[in-house]
């Protein structure tokens, strides 16, 4: 932290660590030896300045991804645009009026009392269910109901769990840890009720998100479109 000399007006870097939490501590003037006193902030107050500053980071990191998507998207507008004012190749005609004056059609032998065709059996279907293979990604907050950064692997920044059923669609679940917590309880709209429906809130200080129905996904893209949020409780 940072005091400044009331004599002077240095600023004088201050290891608060030294000293007890939320007590009244005096320090020198490093340049005109004045006495300062100052007030050493408690542990919780300094988590809460660091959990502000989190918040601060992710909502320019979600803005971030907004206009990087609105881009995207304007990109695709784009090709659509210029696909659908491309000209279309006119069809070839050929023609068959000019025929060879010696052209005579072969004619073909008549075939009596031909033996029918033998009928086709077709293939048995197996009652055995084919195996479909199921895939896990790990993404952030979803843009206008868009999950567009799944990836394989969960980093820090992973709020969300897909697990896909095939290529098109699937469902998905909140991540609830103490990481995915602190930044939830700072805000319930931004971290959770993006993608889920909470069903029950009583619970203000929760240190869980319990996922009871997961939400529903689909392919759109390269993103996974949320068409059904899943429902959570908050204990």
């Amino acid at each position: 932290m940072k005091v400044k000399c009331p004599r002077c007006q240095t600023m004088i870097d201050i290891d608060e660590r030294r000293y007890q939490p939320d007590s009244i501590a005096e320090e020198k003037c490093t340049l005109c030896d004045t006495v300062i006193q100052f007030h050493v902030p408690s542990e919780e107050s300094q988590l809460v300045k660091q959990l502000v500053v989190d918040v601060e980071t992710m909502k320019a990191q979600i803005e971030q991804m907004r206009e990087e998507l609105d881009t995207l998207r304007s990109q695709r507008q784009e090709t659509k645009q210029s696909m659908a004012q491309k000209p279309m190749a006119e069809p070839v005609s050929y023609d068959v009026t000019h025929q060879s004056p010696n052209y005579r059609p072969t004619p073909r032998p008549m075939q009596r009392n031909a033996p029918p065709a033998p009928p086709v059996r077709k293939a048995p279907v197996s009652a055995e269910p084919q195996n479909i293979v199921t895939k896990t990604l790990y993404a952030g907050l979803p843009q206008d109901d868009l999950f567009t950064d799944a990836q394989p692997q969960a980093n820090n920044k992973s709020f969300y769990k897909l697990e896909l059923h095939g290529d098109n669609g699937g469902e998905f679940e909140f991540i609830s840890n103490a990481t995915t917590i602190n930044y939830a309880r700072s805000s319930t709209t931004d971290f959770i009720e993006c993608a889920c429906n909470i069903m029950d809130n009583s619970n203000d200080n929760f240190s869980a998100v319990v996922t009871t129905k997961r939400g529903k996904i689909e392919r759109q893209g390269l993103a996974w479109h949320i068409v059904q949020n899943a429902e959570v409780i908050l204990k």
